[in-house]
């Protein structure tokens, strides 16, 4: 009788879950028999027997305990992997966060640039720096008259330079180039005082050329008086310039009367 029951190429299909297992028929031709019944579907027990055609499969769970401590083992050593591997991409995420700031950090002072002194700190720091070597110099008897002069004009100088009073700031500055030449923030405060006055100069020009545009000649006078006076040099054209107005409103000013 088993000689005619045949085998389909897809006859029937075991599963097996983590609590039970079962054995299912497949829509094949002549079934399945577990444990001496005819069935579609069964579960299984320890020791059941299946047929399939002339096929008779006994299912033991003879690795049951193997397949436990395996379990266990494999969970023991996947859960220190795991903690292994988390404790290693938690430095790798720690060492990126630190190597990011300390790159940022590193950009920013790369990219931004350390706040200059101000032109009147750096001369400040060079004084005290001047005033401690002409201090020890004059102790060794090393600090000449020379110097110690002009850096007496320079001081002055630089006293009415943050005054703004330009005219007397560039006096004291030729004067101490004049017996000092190498006094560099000297020759160097002279260029800027130089500057200061021509902008004074001409504001005071503007000043007075707009006045004489509102017929406002007293004002205007005012103006080209002090232009003159900064000016200093009769040979100058705005000199010329300023004096040519200046008598230009005197004139106007006898009109008025």
């Amino acid at each position: 009788m088993l000689s005619d029951v045949k085998c389909s190429r897809e006859h029937a299909v075991i599963r097996i879950t983590q609590n039970s297992a079962s054995v299912e028929d497949l829509g094949s031709q002549n079934g399945i028999i577990v444990d001496g019944e005819k069935t579609t579907r069964s579960f299984l027990r320890n020791g059941s027997k299946i047929q399939i055609g002339t096929t008779v499969l006994a299912f033991k769970r003879i690795q049951s305990i193997q397949t436990t401590v395996y379990k266990d083992s494999f969970s023991s050593k996947s859960s220190s992997g795991d903690q292994s591997k988390k404790l290693r991409f938690y430095i790798i995420v720690a060492s990126v966060i630190i190597l990011g700031i300390w790159l940022s950090t590193s950009e920013n002072s790369s990219l931004t640039p350390e706040p200059k002194l101000s032109i009147d700190q750096e001369t400040e720091a060079s004084i005290k720096r001047q005033e401690e070597l002409i201090k020890r110099q004059a102790e060794d008897g090393l600090a000449s008259r020379q110097y110690l002069d002009a850096q007496a004009s320079f001081m002055k100088g630089l006293r009415d330079y943050r005054e703004a009073h330009y005219k007397s700031a560039y006096i004291s500055f030729n004067a101490a180039l004049s017996i000092y030449p190498n006094h560099k923030l000297a020759r160097r405060y002279l260029r800027l005082a130089q500057n200061k006055l021509d902008e004074q100069i001409q504001a005071l020009i503007n000043e007075g050329n707009k006045a004489m545009e509102e017929n406002k000649y007293q004002m205007a006078q005012s103006a080209f008086k002090n232009a003159m006076i900064l000016i200093g040099d009769p040979e100058s054209k705005i000199y010329k310039e300023a004096k040519e107005k200046l008598n230009e409103c005197n004139l106007l000013l006898r009109e008025s009367f």
